[in-house]
């Protein structure tokens, strides 16, 4: 499971940095969290982002738990509800740092930040770095995505659990970043992810190529799929 970005629209792709830069083209966008799930439930939230601002209800589904989370625009809190009737308790969520997955909690100024390597959330004092807590593992099962078809135009990727971050089709715009591969292996159009990072390479600036080249990010994929889709990216500029 994993973070990722969802537009109303078929067309999905990576926000930048948070508060600045957060649209390309004037698209309206999706900032959408995994739900901090057990074995026995799944959820995700989804929360539209304008002007960093949520504006959307975020929709959270337990079946087993019974439990809901919804976002209340006229205060601006998350709303929890445990499932048991008159039992609600109200969280104000802040966007703080939309590249590294982090939203701030201001009950106690803390937040919750997603690690992509480890595959969960941490819990941390928003001034600092230090894990105050981790939470439970996150697991995201591919009928469920599809089950409840939360987001159409997403695909989730089976062979590498991942769900691909995407452009507009004809475009690569894989942006040259010091975490390139991150951006190749997640900035790509869904539908094919191993064609596309293919079609992606061969439009790359001269710089990012020659990052590419050069350095062998595939050692911290942990996905052997990952891993391959990386190599034959790379061996189709040689």
């Amino acid at each position: 499971m994993l973070f990722y970005i969802s537009m109303v629209s078929a067309y999905t792709f990576l926000i930048k940095q948070a508060y600045t830069d957060t649209y390309i083209g004037d698209f309206e966008t999706h900032l959408t969290f995994p739900k901090l799930t057990n074995r026995s439930g799944a959820c995700i939230f989804k929360i539209k982002v304008d002007e960093c601002d949520p504006r959307e209800k975020i929709f959270y589904v337990d079946d087993i738990d019974k439990t809901s989370l919804d976002y209340d625009e006229h205060s601006n809190k998350l709303v929890y509800f445990s499932g048991k009737p008159g039992s609600s308790q109200k969280f104000e969520i802040i966007p703080v740092d939309l590249d590294n997955r982090v939203i701030m909690i201001a009950q106690g100024q803390q937040c919750l930040t997603y690690d992509e390597v480890e595959n969960f959330f941490y819990k941390t004092k928003c001034d600092s770095q230090k894990r105050q807590q981790m939470f439970q593992m996150i697991e995201l099962r591919p009928e469920i995505i599809h089950e409840h078809h939360v987001i159409p135009d997403i695909h989730y990727d089976e062979s590498t659990c991942r769900t691909p971050f995407a452009f507009r089709e004809n475009e690569c715009n894989i942006r040259e970043h010091d975490d390139l591969h991150h951006e190749m292996v997640h900035s790509v159009y869904p539908y094919s992810l191993k064609d596309r990072l293919s079609a992606c390479a061969t439009s790359l600036s001269a710089a990012a190529r020659d990052q590419l080249l050069h350095r062998t990010p595939e050692v911290k994929l942990k996905s052997p799929v990952l891993r391959e889709v990386y190599r034959s990216m790379r061996n189709s500029l040689r």
